[in-house]
């Protein structure tokens, strides 16, 4: 079964397991690789392992992008992919190109990188002028050193890798060197520092958005009830009008069967009509209630 490497990372074999699965560089080497298998099964190794791995996930983020490649070689790679007439990358702008975030909103890799290209910028035209850019040239040594209060734990804090040791001055020749209105060492910030700063601004700012949807609801509840208060006052008016109008129904009805309409007079008789055709003739004379009409003079 083949395991995901994020998975993969989290799994600690045997030694026999190990064994199983010699790399090709070790082949010719067993005991040199029997001697890294004690070290991978070895506990407290175990230990240090899993906490560097919670610290690393701490970082938000990848290192970087440059692959297995060291910043000079990322450089001269960019530079050839560059088509014609566009500028050269120099190791700031490549260190710069190799933390910018390939996502669609931008930004940084992860929350160290840009505090680290942040703080050299910064010192760069603290040491240069303010109308300086660090763009302009490769990474400074002694800005660098400046920035991020030298090879802290043996590295640089910004271009690690791209300068040549031997040309990277001790921290205690630079203090010497330094003269008391110039650009001060500063001391390098710590991404815990960092990172616990970021988390309890994100606390308040959690805060905040909490106490603006409390007081929100609170505020449609109190429309609510104010709507449901006026339904219910519609309400109790129209039973009140409908109250009255079954009242007045009410006493329309015993109006009307309590008063009585006077009598009409009696219809008249509707007079008989007879016919009476003279004999041979085929006239129409006819007689009304029983008399004869009177007779055309001859």
């Amino acid at each position: 079964m083949l395991l995901k490497k994020p998975l993969a990372r989290r799994v600690h074999l045997t030694r026999s397991m190990y064994m199983k699965a010699v790399p090709p560089w070790c082949n010719n080497k067993i005991p040199c690789y029997q001697q890294i298998i004690s070290r991978w099964i070895n506990p407290e190794w175990r230990a240090t392992y899993r906490a560097a791995s919670e610290r690393r996930a701490l970082m938000g983020g990848p290192v970087h992008l440059q692959g297995n490649l060291n910043l000079h070689a990322y450089v001269q790679k960019k530079n050839r992919e560059r088509g014609e007439g566009e500028e050269p990358l120099n190791t700031f702008t490549g260190l710069c190109l190799s933390r910018k975030s390939k996502k669609p909103e931008g930004g940084w890799v992860n929350p160290g990188a840009g505090l680290r290209i942040d703080a050299y910028s910064g010192k760069f035209k603290e040491c240069n002028g303010p109308d300086s850019d660090p763009a302009s040239q490769d990474i400074d040594v002694t800005v660098s050193l400046k920035s991020g209060q030298g090879k802290k734990r043996g590295r640089l804090y910004v271009g690690d890798g791209s300068i040549r040791k031997k040309d990277i001055p001790k921290l205690a020749d630079l203090r010497a060197t330094t003269l008391s209105s110039g650009p001060a060492i500063e001391r390098r910030p710590e991404p815990g520092l960092h990172m616990m700063h970021q988390f309890h601004a994100r606390l308040e700012e959690e805060s905040r958005l909490r106490l603006e949807a409390q007081a929100n609801a609170l505020l449609q509840q109190e429309q609510a009830m104010k709507m449901q208060q006026a339904l219910f006052q519609q309400q109790e008016f129209m039973v009140k009008q409908h109250a009255a109008l079954q009242e007045t129904f009410a006493r329309f009805n015993a109006n009307m069967h309590c008063s009585t309409l006077p009598d009409l007079p009696p219809i008249p008789p509707l007079p008989t009509f007879s016919f009476c055709p003279r004999s041979g003739e085929g006239s129409n004379n006819f007689v009304v209630g029983g008399s004869n009409l009177p007779k055309q003079a001859q």
